[in-house]
């Protein structure tokens, strides 16, 4: 396989992932925020 293509699958796996698993994404958002709004 070459380089390019493995890179194109892996990038479709990823779209594919977060086509089929939106839910689970925003939840780390949130906290980064927090996180930003209480530095300690």
């Amino acid at each position: 396989m070459n380089p390019i293509e493995a890179i194109a699958q892996a990038v479709a796996e990823l779209k594919l992932a977060e086509n089929t698993t939106p839910i689970p994404e925003p939840i780390p958002k949130p906290k980064l925020v927090k996180r930003q709004n209480h530095p300690n």
